[in-house]
């Protein structure tokens, strides 16, 4: 390439950029440019109005085993009915602005967990069990620039614990600059993203997660701006160690806004959380950074009041043997 060719593709990217924030300053879409590797949605009908989880569960198992991104494109709606999985090396990513969707619209059946990362599909329960047992795959892959949207009435909160995004495993994960929006539910809202608890290893221990970045998300719950108790949490974490929560927005959520439990070395800053009796915090474990986060709540929900608060985390010391602290994990390499 000669110094004039260098010159004009400076040009021509610095001219992407100007037109892209032009669009952006009057709500409009940027370039958004999927990588040449990427699926093809063609099979796809995105309408929001046909039911596309057998065609977006294929995509996701040929990202899962060969890492080409899902890109979705602007103005894609993409209605599911039922329980996603996706492992290992898979991608998802979108306009930066949210404009394709993914929706849940129907009730989910057994663990009623919408998009489980780490793992695929599971077999029947076995007799006696009250749940299937799902095979270990580490996620290693991302979920960027993607919205996903709960419909009214789709009425998925009948057990007490649902999560939109359950990480099963994952080690080097990335959620970043995602939309989370269950403002539309008819009932009260559950766990937006969780980790842990739901999966065995081989010799019946828990599945530790980390690392992993859980960045620059908007995560909306159904009491966003008013004074109903309840409703689930943002980013509750069980068995989780190194992850880092930064710079996320969450509202809505009536109880924990971010909470870790039995949890180590994760860095929790920069969020900006409202939530009636929401907490930021963490139970057992040990190792965390809480720095600049703020919260604003009602403390009994009753007074219409947002109040800002300072002692908004509280921890429970808890010593867990089955935890080696980072320094050892950094020593057996």
């Amino acid at each position: 390439m000669n110094f004039f060719d260098s010159i004009l593709g400076f040009i021509l990217k610095t001219a992407d950029q100007i037109w892209d924030m032009i669009l952006r300053a009057f709500g409009r879409e940027g370039t958004h440019t999927c990588p040449p590797d990427s699926l093809d949605l063609s099979d796809l009908f995105a309408d929001g109005k046909t039911d596309d989880t057998v065609e977006f569960q294929r995509l996701l198992e040929q990202s899962s085993k060969h890492g080409n991104p899902i890109c979705l494109k602007r103005g894609m709606k993409i209605r599911t009915t039922g329980p996603l999985y996706a492992w290992k090396k898979a991608r998802i990513t979108g306009p930066k602005n949210h404009t394709a969707e993914i929706i849940l619209d129907a009730v989910l059946t057994g663990g009623k967990r919408w998009i489980n990362f780490g793992t695929h599909p599971p077999p029947p329960p076995a007799e006696g069990e009250e749940e299937p047992k799902y095979p270990v795959l580490r996620w290693t892959g991302s979920m960027e620039c993607v919205k996903l949207v709960v419909r009214p009435q789709c009425n998925y909160l009948e057990q007490a614990v649902t999560e939109l995004v359950y990480i099963h495993a994952g080690d080097g994960f990335t959620i970043d600059n995602c939309f989370f929006d269950q403002t539309r539910m008819d009932q009260l809202a559950g766990n937006c993203i969780k980790t842990g608890y739901a999966l065995l290893t081989e010799n019946g221990a828990g599945v530790k997660v980390g690392p992993g970045r859980i960045t620059n998300n908007r995560l909306y719950g159904r009491t966003r701006g008013c004074i109903t108790k309840h409703g689930g949490a943002g980013i509750n974490l069980s068995d989780a160690f190194d992850i880092e929560i930064m710079g996320n927005v969450i509202d809505g959520f009536g109880d924990d806004a971010i909470y870790l439990v039995d949890s180590m070395d994760c860095t929790v800053e920069g969020n900006d959380a409202k939530g009636v009796e929401s907490r930021i915090g963490a139970e057992g474990g040990s190792g965390h950074t809480f720095k600049l986060n703020t919260l604003e709540r009602q403390p009994g929900g009753i007074d219409g009041h947002w109040a800002p608060t300072s002692t908004f985390f509280s921890i429970r010391p808890k010593f867990l043997e089955q935890f080696p602290s980072k320094k050892e994990r950094k020593e057996e390499g």
